[in-house]
């Protein structure tokens, strides 16, 4: 069997060296994705994190700046085999998020289903569309002084 590699590591070098450069940080190759959107004032933020057990997972807050960390643990050896291709990865990883905004760090959720964490956030009080009331003061009416 014959392995056909797309990318060489000194290409992926090249592209972390550039990365590195224009944003001032590395992409990983155990970058995951993330979606991140809002909807009646909660702020959702989802990350695959495929094989991470919630005891692998750490999500912190510090200064508006949320941060998704998982480790990825090999659960067996390979011993005494040809091994044709080995891609997947172990190590620590993960996704940091600058939040703008005013959120409520102390009502922050986090739940992991088939690979996927969620992290849900609702907006501060002080944040949301509140309608206020306007009341009249003084005369409520003006009428118009005729002269004849």
């Amino acid at each position: 069997m014959k392995i056909i590699r797309h990318a060489h590591p000194a290409d992926f070098d090249q592209f972390n060296q550039i990365m590195e450069t224009l944003w001032g940080s590395k992409l990983s190759a155990l970058a995951t994705p993330m979606d991140v959107f809002e909807k009646d004032g909660l702020l959702t933020v989802r990350t695959a994190m495929p094989g991470v057990t919630p005891d692998n997972l750490e999500i912190t807050v510090e200064n508006s700046v949320l941060t998704i960390q998982g480790k990825l643990e090999r659960t067996e050896e390979i011993k005494d085999a040809k091994v044709y291709q080995m891609e997947t990865s172990t190590g620590t990883f993960g996704r940091t998020l600058r939040l703008a905004g005013r959120w409520d760090f102390d009502k922050i959720k986090a739940t992991t289903e088939h690979g996927v964490v969620t992290v849900t956030i609702p907006r501060a009080e002080s944040e949301l569309k509140r309608v206020v009331k306007v009341e009249a003061t003084g005369p409520q009416s003006i009428e118009a002084e005729t002269s004849q």
